[in-house]
This record gives C-alpha cells, structure tokens and sequence, in this order.
C-alpha cells in the first residue's frame, strides 16, 4: 500500500484529541480490520497472512497506539477461532469481526 492507502488515509484523518478515541474504531470497522483473520462463516474477512501482515505495517506506519491495539485483538480472534469451543466461536467471532467488541489489553 503506498501513502494514499485507505489504512493511512485513515489513521492521518483522525490524529485530532477530540476525534481519536470515537473515530479510530469506526474507520478500522469500515475497514474490516477488526476481522481480517476471522473466518467469512462467521462475518469475517478471512484474510490470508500477507494481507494482515500489511495491515499491521500500514497502521504501525500511521499511528502506532491502534496497530497494537488491532495485532492483539486479531491475535486474540485466531486464537479463539483455533482453540474455542464451538459455543465461543459462535458467541465471539461474529461481534469481533465486526468491531462490536474488541479483544485487546492497553
């Protein structure tokens, strides 16, 4: 992705104090960023490695706070899609991949 990518578009428009804590999470959800590594059964993007990998890049590049925040929670979501009961895959998978909730520690 070069500097006009939507993942730098972004994470430039939404450096402002005010904005950053409410926009981050709306624009990573537009992007599909919260389920790229969740299978497309449970609404996911199921995005294959290099295309999470470049993710990463690409947000660490524009603001590094969020990139962390989106590595674990995607962490978070292959490990319960791999290591889940079939109850918590289907109770988490869905509302993770959808941003409702994130899966991730500050």
């Amino acid at each position: 992705m070069n500097s006009g990518s939507p993942v730098r578009r972004s994470t430039k428009s939404c450096r402002s104090p005010r904005t950053e804590a409410a926009a981050f999470p709306l624009r990573a959800r537009w992007l599909g960023a919260f389920g790229a590594t969740v299978p497309e059964s449970y609404g996911g993007g199921n995005w294959p490695a290099p295309g999470t990998a470049r993710l990463s890049y690409e947000l660490a590049r524009g603001w590094q706070s969020p990139a962390g925040l989106v590595d674990t929670h995607l962490k978070l979501c292959r490990l319960v899609e791999r290591h889940g009961t079939a109850e918590q895959r289907n109770a988490r998978l869905a509302p993770m991949a959808r941003g409702e909730k994130v899966f991730a520690r500050a």
